[in-house]
């Protein structure tokens, strides 16, 4: 039953308006404990958080109702180089 709770919750999420989801973006990123990026154009960082050494964690969160594809991965690779991160986290809506 509760494997049903969770399909609903992340298929009701999929379908709200692209401002909500932003705003849901960032607080997972809140709840696993990243810093949550900025409202409306982010640069493409949902989240971050310095580790050790100072070293970047990036958070990215896409809340698609479609499945994520290679060209969604390249953008990411794309982001972690460009930001020099360690380490990246993807939260995907469906796939």
């Amino acid at each position: 039953m509760e494997q049903y709770i969770a399909y609903n919750l992340a298929l009701g999420i999929t379908r709200v308006s692209s401002k909500r989801k932003q705003e849901i973006g960032r607080t997972f990123a809140n709840i696993l404990g990243f810093h949550p990026g900025p409202l409306g154009s982010d640069g493409g960082i949902d989240g971050v958080i310095f580790g050790e050494n100072n070293r970047l964690v990036y958070f990215q969160s896409k809340l698609s109702g479609s499945e994520l594809n290679v060209d969604h991965a390249k953008l990411l690779y794309a982001d972690l180089m460009y930001h020099r991160a360690v380490v990246g986290v993807m939260l995907a809506g469906k796939g």
